[in-house]
């Protein structure tokens, strides 16, 4: 599959919609976007989204790709969980395996079912969508759409992300990705951003990615 949807989740993504055509898309999301859809591939980087996300067994059906993912033995858990009492369990366990990650002073512990479908994520330091775009590209997508990017203060889930990553921080990963592949296309549609000098990145209104399908 030749070409994917990479949703960020700018406010600008709300607007979006897929030609009604044959053409088939591998989509990637992230975070919190499985509460609304299913993708291909959902991707999350942020441990406390991690267990919220495999608490809800969404993982179970559906690829997701996760960063320091590393399951330990569940009777080595209950030992760990004796170091302190502000612990966040998900409610499937005990089962024989599990993660333990750490927030501040709380402690997530996440038990892990024995099949689902979490795929180890490369550790990249990106944020959640520029990963998303990366393996997409990673992927052998030869055309990227992006929707939702818009590099603002803006977006869906800004009460819990806000503050996570900086705008600047955002644009410097993108470009990484962009000149990591540059045989790969980038179309922004419809995203707010400043211009990028790279010459595989396109912007597109929704109007033309749909006549780009007809």
């Amino acid at each position: 599959m030749d070409q994917a949807i990479v949703y960020g989740n700018g406010l600008s993504r709300l607007d979006f919609t897929i030609p009604k055509s044959t053409t088939i898309f591998r989509t990637y999301g992230c975070n919190g976007i499985y509460k609304e859809f299913t993708v291909s591939d959902l991707v999350v980087v942020d441990c406390v989204e991690q267990h919220e996300v495999y608490g809800s067994g969404y993982a179970i059906d559906n690829r997701c790709w996760f960063t320091d993912w590393h399951k330990i033995p569940g009777y080595d858990c209950e030992i760990i969980k004796q170091a302190t009492d502000n612990i966040v369990e998900s409610k499937n366990g005990p089962t024989a395996n599990c993660i333990v990650n750490g927030v501040g002073s709380t402690m997530y512990i996440t038990w892990v079912e024995d099949e689902d479908r979490v795929v180890h994520a490369p550790q990249l330091n990106y944020s959640a969508g520029t990963l998303a775009l990366y393996l997409a590209a990673k992927h052998k997508a030869k055309k990227i759409f992006m929707t939702g990017f818009d590099m603002d203060d803006s977006g869906v889930y800004k009460h819990r992300y806000a503050g996570y990553r900086s705008m600047p921080q955002w644009y410097d990963e993108h470009e990484k990705v962009y000149n990591e592949f540059p045989n790969v296309d980038f179309y922004r549609v419809s995203c707010k951003m400043e211009r990028s000098e790279c010459s595989n990145v396109h912007y597109i209104h929704h109007r033309e990615f749909h006549e780009m399908f007809e």
